[in-house]
């Protein structure tokens, strides 16, 4: 499982070419290393990971999706330097079909 997120983070920086605010996601089952895989990805000095791990922005069901408050999502990215690409690790989003799409529009906008 450690392997394929891997690889699935590298795909996201080849396709996404440095998004405004995320270049890739930690997303899978729980007791399945998200917990280990975002220790060793916040070490990394090309990227930056929150060390609040788990957000759950994109999996808030009370939030208006019409108007997200993304100031609230961005409050975590706040000491993420220029040239770092950014990542979050919250396994839990595998659980809801609405989540790709939310993700979507953090990841585009």
């Amino acid at each position: 499982m450690l392997c394929c997120q891997l690889m699935v983070l590298q795909d996201f920086k080849v396709i996404l070419k440095r998004p405004k605010r995320l270049s890739g996601l930690i997303a899978g089952v729980q007791k399945a290393g998200t917990t280990a895989l975002h220790s060793f990805l916040s070490a990394h000095p090309e990227l930056f990971l929150p060390p609040t791990k788990e957000l759950h922005f994109s999996g808030h069901e009370k939030m208006d999706w019409d108007r997200p408050q993304y100031e609230t999502y961005d409050k975590h990215f706040a000491a993420r330097k220029q040239e770092q690409d950014a990542g979050e690790a919250t396994s839990v989003y595998t659980y809801w079909q609405s989540v790709p799409a939310r993700i979507a529009r953090i990841t585009l906008r």
